[in-house]
């Protein structure tokens, strides 16, 4: 996951499976299965899968508008997903800001 940061919203997650590596504010931390992070609005982060088994992390989001955010996930096509100009619009809309 490259460098950004959400403006209006909160973070949490918790790492299910694999191990990963995430920088939070310039800190570097890895994670193992179990670990969590929680992650403050507008502080930078950035995230690699460590090894070679995927990381699964299960997300919590605190957002005021969650419903709206997970109604647009689920509402894009495949077509969509693959659509840079589609996708920058969802990043705004989704308060991805890079950094």
């Amino acid at each position: 996951m490259p460098t950004h940061y959400h403006a209006g919203h909160f973070e949490a997650f918790i790492l299910l499976s694999g191990e990963d590596e995430w920088t939070m504010n310039g800190e570097t931390h890895r994670m193992r299965t179990g670990d969590a992070v929680n992650i403050h609005a507008n502080a930078p982060r950035s995230a690699r899968t460590l090894g070679s088994e995927p990381a699964n992390f299960k997300l919590m989001y605190y957002a005021v508008d969650n419903e709206a955010h997970l109604e647009r996930e689920v509402s894009k096509t495949e077509e969509q997903r693959n659509d840079p100009v589609v996708n920058a619009v969802l990043k705004k809309l989704n308060d991805f800001v890079p950094s």
